[in-house]
């Protein structure tokens, strides 16, 4: 489960939410947690700035691992994460790592 305030539920029966509206960066972060594996067409840095620009979040959570596709992914965008809790990584304050 990936979740960025604020938040509603998306219409298939998977637990992953995304921000109103889903921007390119939710949709494919949700297509990547569904599959376990990273979709085609990964938005550009230029895209995800933007996407978390206008999302401005307080914090990222997702239901990973650190050593899972996705929990690689999310920390080469977003730096090592706040807190680990068994398979949940959060950030705080997150931003684009440069």
């Amino acid at each position: 489960m990936l979740a960025v305030l604020p938040l509603v539920p998306l219409p298939y029966p998977a637990a992953a939410v995304t921000p109103v509206p889903a921007v390119p960066l939710a949709r494919y972060l949700n297509e990547f947690w569904a599959r376990d594996r990273p979709p085609a067409g990964c938005p550009s840095r230029a895209q995800i700035r933007a996407d978390l620009g206008y999302w401005r979040p307080a914090a990222v959570v997702a239901g990973t691992t650190a050593g899972s596709r996705l929990g690689r992914f999310l920390i080469a965008l977003l730096g090592p994460p706040a807190a680990r809790v068994g398979d949940v990584l959060a950030w705080r304050n997150a931003t684009l790592r440069e």
